[in-house]
């Protein structure tokens, strides 16, 4: 799964899951990038060459066209048993 940051900010990528923590790297709107984890309100992210923490709430999920969501197939009912037919001599 992917996430992008859609704010008008940039985002910091964080060393650790805190608003303390190091900034290793900004995300700029319409950046993506790889979920690794969620570690309660913080998205454990691969961007660029590094990864690193952003708050969960200043992401939003993104499809991967790579593998897109197909429909379930609906089980098929199955045929009857047709009975035999006698042989005609």
């Amino acid at each position: 799964m992917k996430v992008r940051y859609e704010r008008s900010k940039e985002l910091a990528v964080r060393e650790h899951p805190n608003d303390q923590a190091k900034i290793l790297d900004t995300m700029k709107p319409g950046d993506e990038a790889l979920v690794l984890e969620t570690v309660g309100e913080w998205t454990e992210v691969q961007y660029q060459d590094a990864s690193g923490f952003v708050m969960s709430s200043l992401v939003v999920e993104v499809a991967d066209p790579e593998t897109p969501e197909t429909p379930e197939t609906p089980e098929t009912p199955e045929t009857p048993e047709t009975p035999e037919t006698p042989e005609t001599p």
